[in-house]
């Protein structure tokens, strides 16, 4: 005997595995661009960008250097990074 509702259960057992999928890979685009970020210093000369490692370490670039430092970026004064490293906002 045929089953009338077999398209139905399979339909329900998809969408709840896209439904699955949809959320982990939104968890994965938001640990990635949580855990690792670019910032800029406040004071944009577009020489120095800013690599934020998990929001603790920071490594600053700054023309030919590179200073570690550690700590909640609250302490520092960081902005958003451009997209590129020279780039300026306006």
């Amino acid at each position: 005997m045929v089953d009338i509702f077999a398209w139905y259960k399979v339909a329900f057992f998809r969408s709840w595995i896209n439904r699955l999928r949809g959320w982990a890979m939104l968890k994965s685009y938001k640990f990635r661009h949580w855990a690792f970020r670019w910032n800029c210093e406040a004071v944009q000369d577009g020489s120095s960008i800013v690599f934020t490692l998990f929001n603790r370490v920071h490594f600053l670039k700054y023309k030919e250097h590179t200073l570690v430092k550690f700590g909640h970026p609250s302490k520092f004064k960081f902005e958003e990074a451009a997209k590129y490293v020279n780039a300026r906002k306006d």
